[in-house]
This record gives C-alpha cells, structure tokens and sequence, in this order.
C-alpha cells in the first residue's frame, strides 16, 4: 500500500534555490543518500516555504529530510515537523 505525504519546508536563507528530499521508513534519514530518494522540490526567490507531496513505496511510518541547494551546492540539513 501506498501512502502521500504532504509535506511543507522553509526556506532557511536567502540562497536556497531547491531542496533535496530523502525518506525512510522507521526513522529520519542522516544524510544525504540516506534512506530514498523522493525528489527534488524547487523554491522560488520570493517563497518563504514550499510544500511537496510525496509518494512513499511502502507502509510504515517515514521521516523525511530536505537537503537545501543554492545552484546545487548542498548546506545544512533541514527536518520536517
């Protein structure tokens, strides 16, 4: 069974131009290539927050990180709550 995460991230400064999200079932995901790859999800400069749906493969509680990008260099990484 399926499940879609609806899932909302926020923009921690002012270089960010995408996130990088990874999820796994059972816990948070450490780093990047951690757990499955679910996406990149794009920000524009004038959005304070963007909001994903993602489409796990599997049932099961998931976590998900969102690695920001600013021209595809990584930074710190970002948790949903």
């Amino acid at each position: 069974m399926t499940t879609a995460y609806q899932i909302m991230w926020t923009r921690g400064d002012v270089y960010t131009t995408s996130f990088d999200v990874y999820g796994r079932a059972g816990g948070y995901p450490v780093e990047a290539g951690d757990g499955i790859f679910m996406g990149n999800t794009p920000i524009l400069p004038w959005q304070s927050g963007v909001t994903g749906t993602y489409v796990v493969p599997a049932a099961g509680n998931w976590f998900f990180i969102a690695i920001p990008l600013a021209q595809d260099r990584s930074g710190p990484l970002g948790r949903a709550t």
